[in-house]
């Protein structure tokens, strides 16, 4: 399910439903709660409109509290060849009356072929501009692109590459999360990277521009090959920005001083590790205003972040697996 709020007593909710045909005919449906989750809708709102007996799976939701247009997300099965081995395109559609009727669901990505376009992920820029992520197999490998809307999901940009791999090199790049710094309107993307297939790493990059052209692929920890025990998947994304007071060295006058700057901060988490040895893991990258501060990175990039040590976020002892988030 996916779970979005209005900043208010409002609460939008999306999931993948089988009651139409739990194994090859699930659909996405809706329900709102007017007042914190106490109430909720009844009956539920059917997203998709298509007439097919295909899957409509893993929906993903933002809400624009400027317009007040609800945002979703899917991965779509209804131009598969075959009811059993369905491929799978990025659906979109959008509800101005909080999710009561949705408008017509219109594909995102552009590729020619059936190769499968999955996991999306969906977030809303400070000026109101919707950003779209998907895991996209064009290239026979799974590659992040991104999509934007300038005006309200009608029309799309065109597809841009968001990794530093090449889109040809037999890498993957899976379940991406995409949010939007609501100062300057940075675009954060993560994703699970199998760049070492043996250990796949959470990486993180953001773009200054829109999402048109992303920075160097950062990771949430630098490892050499030889020293690689992580098993690391299906993160999640947030970023804020706060006004902060820092102090900094005035090479002129030659002392310490202090200013008022905005910090921002990237917020991950995901599961760590396999089978019965799974967990939930957090950690956090700041913006480094200060060129000196780029140093305390663990790698020799000219970085504009790294993260710092990741923490175990679950505590309990319980005789069963962490499912994924």
């Amino acid at each position: 399910p996916a779970l979005v709020g209005d900043g208010a007593l409002m609460l939008f909710s999306a999931w993948e439903d089988g009651r139409n045909g739990g194994v090859f005919n699930r659909d996405i449906y809706f329900s709102r709660s007017p007042d914190n989750g106490v109430n909720w809708l009844n009956p539920d709102v059917r997203v998709n409109n298509d007439a097919t007996t295909t899957n409509q799976i893993r929906p993903d939701l933002a809400y624009d509290q400027g317009s007040g247009r609800l945002y979703d997300v899917w991965q779509d099965g209804r131009n598969s060849v075959a009811e059993q081995n369905q491929t799978y395109d990025i659906y979109f559609a959008y509800s101005d009356n909080d999710g009561d009727t949705w408008s017509t669901n219109v594909m995102l990505n552009d590729d020619a072929g059936s190769a499968n376009q999955q996991n999306p992920s969906v977030a809303i820029g400070p000026a109101g501009e919707v950003y779209v992520v998907r895991q996209d197999e064009r290239n026979n490998t799974a590659d992040i692109y991104l999509v934007r809307s300038d005006n309200g999901g009608l029309p799309w940009t065109p597809t841009y590459f968001v990794t530093d791999d090449p889109d040809m090199t037999p890498q993957n790049h899976s379940s991406p999360t995409v949010a939007v710094e609501d100062t300057g309107g940075r675009v954060d993307v993560a994703w699970e990277d199998l760049r070492d297939p043996v250990h796949p790493e959470i990486y993180a990059m953001w773009s200054l521009n829109g999402g048109v052209t992303f920075g160097i692929d950062v990771p949430v920890t630098i490892e050499p090959p030889e020293a690689r025990t992580t098993y690391r998947r299906d993160p999640t994304l947030a970023v804020q920005t706060t006004e902060e007071t820092v102090e900094y060295w005035d090479e002129v006058e030659e002392i310490t001083k202090t200013k008022t700057t905005d910090v921002t901060v990237i917020h991950l988490a995901w599961t760590d590790g396999q089978g019965d040895d799974t967990d939930v893991y957090y950690a956090y990258a700041n913006y480094m205003w200060d060129p000196e501060a780029r140093e305390t990175c663990p790698y020799p990039h000219d970085w504009d972040f790294c993260f710092k040590t990741p923490q175990q976020v679950n505590g309990f002892v319980i005789d069963s697996n962490y499912v994924v988030p």
